[in-house]
């Protein structure tokens, strides 16, 4: 299978100093969060991700009026062992819905014999709050406790 024409790798030189394999160098518009209210568009940005190291970004470069020859160097200087042009095309960040519904966490594993509807309606998921406003605990000691360990499981299994 072939590459799409706006998809161009280029290696670098194998023998350069620090030149690590999981390392990409990504060259193409790229938009990018500088606060959280503040958003950055680069015309000609190179991305550079360690993907040995779960998808690592480990720097964003505004390359525009770089020659090839420059950004290769730069990319080289990031332990890149290969530049990604993606001609006329954008990177966006992820939009992603990251809310959670902790009162069920408690009856993970319930109901698995249901259909998911059927477990939110009828099932333990409707008695942890799915389609009431009160969420019913038998006390607040053991809420906290199971908000404690869902909120702990949540950073353990986020990406960083």
């Amino acid at each position: 299978m072939t590459d799409p024409e706006w998809r161009k790798v280029r290696s670098l030189p194998g023998n350069a100093p620090d030149v690590e394999a999981g390392v990409v160098a990504y060259r193409c518009a790229i938009v990018h969060s500088k606060t959280i209210t503040e958003l950055e568009y680069l015309p000609d940005g190179l991305l550079v991700v360690d993907h040995s190291r779960e998808g690592l970004i480990l720097d964003l470069l505004d390359v525009e009026h770089k020659s090839l020859e420059e950004v290769d160097e730069i990319a080289l200087h990031a332990h890149a062992h290969e530049v990604v042009q993606f001609e006329g095309r954008i990177i966006l960040p992820g939009l992603i819905d990251t809310h959670a519904h902790a009162p069920q966490y408690a009856f993970t594993g319930t109901g698995m014999h249901l259909p998911l509807l059927e477990w939110y309606v009828e099932g333990e998921g409707g008695r942890a709050g799915s389609t009431t406003s009160t969420i019913f605990f038998p006390s607040k000691t053991h809420a906290l406790s199971v908000i404690r360990i869902y909120v702990c499981q949540l950073f353990r299994l986020t990406t960083r």
